[in-house]
């Protein structure tokens, strides 16, 4: 079966934090056998950010979080378990994923 990878794996050996990209509010958060454990974050203009592939989440689902908070560490899923300890991360803009290194050096205003 081939499923679509709509975002970008970081992998490194050793388990590392992972924080809010921006400012916003915990939409969901939860627990799937296939992808692990996941974050999503709704910011302001209609971005969304998805942290997937957490081995530990350290925020609630409705909380508001500062950019740079941290709301996990990196971890393992079924569905990539080659990469072993990563994040995998997913950004939407308007509902639409979008290809997030292309918004890394950009302002939120740019979006």
């Amino acid at each position: 079966t081939y499923i679509q990878n709509t975002g970008v794996d970081y992998v490194k050996e050793d388990i590392f934090k992972v924080v809010s990209i921006l400012p916003g509010e915990v939409i969901s958060v939860s627990d799937d056998d296939i992808v692990g454990k996941t974050v999503k974050v709704r910011h302001s203009n209609n971005i969304i950010s998805v942290y997937q592939s957490l081995g530990e989440v350290s925020v609630k689902e409705g909380s508001n979080i500062k950019q740079g908070e941290i709301i996990g560490t990196s971890g393992t899923n079924l569905i990539n378990s080659d990469l072993n300890n990563h994040l995998h991360f997913e950004l939407l803009l308007n509902n639409i994923n979008v290809n997030p290194e292309k918004y890394y050096t950009k302002t939120i205003g740019e979006f």
